[in-house]
């Protein structure tokens, strides 16, 4: 989950202190975006950082594929 936080004329979207999106003119086009980096990066696939297989990803958080996460 994102948060999307500002105020006046500056919104973004902060995975914890993290700014994760580009500053929007409002809170709508701010959520918009944080909406859309969540789906896409849900549905990346990506390469094990262990044995280098691409795998679906639940997100940037998720970088080993399930055979080297039991065996790690």
């Amino acid at each position: 989950m994102l948060d999307v936080i500002g105020s006046g004329r500056a919104f973004a979207a902060f995975n914890g202190e993290q700014r994760v999106t580009r500053w929007y003119h409002n809170r709508c086009q701010a959520q918009s975006a944080a909406e859309r980096l969540l789906r896409r990066s849900r549905q990346l696939r990506r390469p094990c950082l262990c044995c280098g297989a691409k795998f679906t990803s639940e997100g940037p958080h998720n970088r080993l594929c399930n055979q080297c996460r039991r065996e790690g």
